[in-house]
């Protein structure tokens, strides 16, 4: 899981949440496909 060094804490988050982003628009363009 993400580290607990406290300084780069919000940038684990931010990867996070735009790995998340992606991986939705991935499944939203596999809908669209199929």
């Amino acid at each position: 899981m993400a580290k607990d060094n406290g300084i780069n804490g919000e940038d684990e988050i931010s990867s996070f949440m735009m790995f998340s982003v992606e991986h939705k628009n991935r499944v939203t363009y596999y809908f669209l496909y199929f």
